[in-house]
Parts: C-alpha cells; structure tokens; sequence
C-alpha cells in the first residue's frame, strides 16, 4: 500500500509540474471567425514562427499594424499562398491585413518572441 501511494504521489507531482518545463509558445494567433474569411487558411506552422497564408483565389496585398500606424510588413503578394517570417518583428501586438478580392481580412498575432517571461505577463 505503501508504494502504491508513493508512486501514484510521485506520478501526480510529475504531471503537475509539465507545464513548468513545456516550451512556450514564440506567438499566438487570434484568427478572424467571420464567414467571408472563410476563403483564408491563416494559421501558424508548428514552431510557432512562421504565418501560413492560403486562398482560393490570388492575395493582392498584406500588411501590418504595429505601433502607431506602423508598418513592419507591406508587401504586394498576387500568389494564392504566402508564408511571412514572425523572427524578424518586434515583440507585441501584430493586427495583420489580407487584401483578397476587394475583401479585407483582419486578424491578430502576438508575438512573444524567446523571452517565458514575456508570456507570463501577457496572459
């Protein structure tokens, strides 16, 4: 009974702690739920780093919104996919738009960069 209790003991500190020792997320995506956004696969690769953009039909143009009406990324694209490099912007709040067929989609992106702090405190 003992090592029944010691080792169900142990199993739970174990599973507790995980998230301690998880690797934390470079960025997270806030995605658009609307319907006519519907046409945009936009999400993050596995590593968290990278956006993948694809569409049905052609994206004419991407840019974001930083700080101010800044823009790290304005970029003419006319390709049915597109990938955008998150390691080059700066830490915080991205509003990114997609222009597709006169539509605009906007979307978030936060990112956090390397630094587990950073996610601590943004939550």
């Amino acid at each position: 009974m003992h090592k029944t209790t010691l080792t169900l003991l142990i199993a739970f500190f174990c599973l507790s702690n995980s998230q301690l020792f998880a690797q934390h997320d470079f960025a997270k995506i806030e995605k658009n739920i609307n319907v006519l956004a519907s046409g945009l696969y936009h999400d993050l690769n596995a590593t968290k780093d990278t956006l993948v953009l694809k569409s049905d039909s052609k994206i004419s143009y991407i840019y974001d919104i930083y700080n101010k009406m800044k823009y790290d990324i304005n970029r003419r694209v006319y390709a049915s996919d597109y990938k955008v490099a998150l390691r080059d912007l700066d830490i915080g709040k991205h509003i990114f738009v997609v222009v597709k067929d006169s539509l605009k989609i906007v979307f978030v992106v936060r990112i956090y960069g390397e630094d587990p702090t950073i996610v601590a405190s943004s939550n």
